[in-house]
């Protein structure tokens, strides 16, 4: 017993140091050392080496584990023997995709006290509020305060400036990290929606309009709608009481972080014409054109050229080549093409600093037919372990809508709470028939 207290101690402060670190991640590296971007790597390997001799070396293997072994094996053999990338690629690359699916392999298998989980919440929550207030710094005095110089200019568009990048020096990743700090709370919290939970909310929404992270938001919209209809359903027809959504407290932490957002916008705005831009020229798009390219076709265009619809069409080029192995890791898009550079993209006419953004057509590019087919399965497997949850079937659907606009296992902050919260207990009462999953 008192080794389980432990072990479950242990984890709760790898967690806890993991959820500390990440966000943070890179500002530290910026003024310290990249070296520093290698302590998740030495944390979750202590916890994994700890996890191994407690079990006494039985090591248990699922069909989650069976797929994504496969999908490895299969990118051996395309990256080292068919098209010669070269070890060091595949490495970096394994590491990028493998390094929380060790944590989740560790957290599936070993059963953490629900008291260390629900833990985790505030300490989230301190580190989501932290962020905030830095994010409505650096949107109210267009990162010229408490911004590095260097990352601020970096960033060449216009229309990405007016976005809060966070920490994370990335709005997207520092919206996928909001996103599922929602969804973690929301599933560790018997009546979420409860008095307590108000400034959670409130923050939430208006750190997501302050990334302006349009798939982001429409996801999370997407999330709480589903909820709530869900919730609606079986209060009808099971004569269940559920408590958990209420339509008037959400809509007023909206309105208010809408209100809030809209005043940072204004002030920002302000201080970039008065301020920053008083000699020269200055921009008047907004966040809200942002948004307003949705509807735009010149958003279609552009993205065509040199976004993610460019990434698409130059993948499929690319798979009429190479359609059984595909090309290997480390060629197409992903953080090892970044850090070891593409033998395929002179080939193809691509610039060296291409990002993906897309975890499917990346997995396509690289691992061809044999390659997809062994992701889609390890993604299905995923699903069928969690069928029994309403609520895990509906986070895995987020997550693979974000694989549209992200490389999603390759980024830390998201990677690392998505295995997180598939692995934590379901604290509310959103049930359908048996809701409660237990790994087999």
């Amino acid at each position: 017993m008192k080794k389980s207290v432990n072990f479950d101690r242990l984890i709760f402060i790898v967690l806890s140091m993991l959820i500390f670190f990440i966000p943070f991640r890179e500002i530290l590296a910026y003024y310290t050392s990249s070296i520093v971007k290698s302590i998740p790597d030495l944390l979750i390997f202590v916890l994994f080496v700890s996890y191994i001799i407690k079990v006494r070396f039985r090591i248990k293997i699922d069909k989650i584990d069976l797929f994504f072994l496969l999908y490895l094996i299969l990118e051996a053999i395309s990256t080292i023997l068919i098209n010669h990338v070269g070890l060091k690629a595949y490495i970096v690359q394994v590491r990028s995709i493998s390094l929380y699916y060790f944590l989740f392999y560790i957290l599936k298998n070993y059963k953490l006290s629900e008291d260390s989980y629900q833990n985790i919440i505030p300490i989230l929550k301190s580190i989501l509020y932290v962020l905030f207030v830095l994010a409505i710094i650096e949107k109210l005095f267009a990162k010229t305060v408490l911004f590095p110089e260097e990352w601020r200019t970096s960033i060449i568009y216009f229309s990405n400036y007016i976005r809060t990048y966070g920490m994370f020096n990335s709005p997207n990743t520092y919206a996928a990290f909001i996103l599922f700090s929602f969804i973690y709370v929301y599933q560790l919290t018997d009546n979420f929606w409860i008095r307590k939970n108000f400034l959670f909310i409130f923050v939430c929404i208006c750190s997501l309009l302050l990334t302006v992270s349009r798939s982001t938001l429409i996801l999370f919209m997407f999330f709480v709608i589903v909820l709530s209809i869900a919730q609606w359903y079986i209060k009808k027809h099971k004569n269940q009481e559920i408590h958990l959504i209420s339509l008037k407290p959400f809509l007023i932490c909206l309105l208010g972080a809408v209100v809030a957002w809209g005043g940072a916008e204004a002030f920002s705005n302000y201080y970039l014409e008065n301020v920053v831009y008083a000699n020269g020229e200055s921009s008047s798009s907004g966040s809200l054109d942002r948004f307003n390219e949705l509807f735009d076709e010149k958003i279609i265009t552009s993205s065509q050229s040199n976004g993610r619809l460019y990434g698409i069409k130059k993948g499929l080029e690319i798979v009429k080549d190479h359609p059984i192995f595909g090309t290997g890791f480390g060629t197409y898009g992903s953080s090892a093409s970044l850090i070891c550079g593409s033998p395929i993209y002179k080939e193809y006419d691509i610039e060296d600093n291409f990002y993906a953004d897309n975890e499917y057509i990346k997995i396509f590019v690289e691992g061809g037919i044999l390659g997809l087919f062994a992701f889609v399965a390890f993604l299905a497997s995923v699903l069928y372990t969690y069928r029994r949850s309403l609520f895990k079937i509906l986070v895995c659907v987020i997550m693979g809508g974000l694989g549209l606009f992200y490389n999603i296992f390759e980024v830390q902050i998201l990677s690392f709470l998505f295995w997180l919260v598939t692995c934590a207990p379901m604290c509310t009462d959103l049930k359908i028939g048996d809701m409660n999953y237990e790994h087999s």
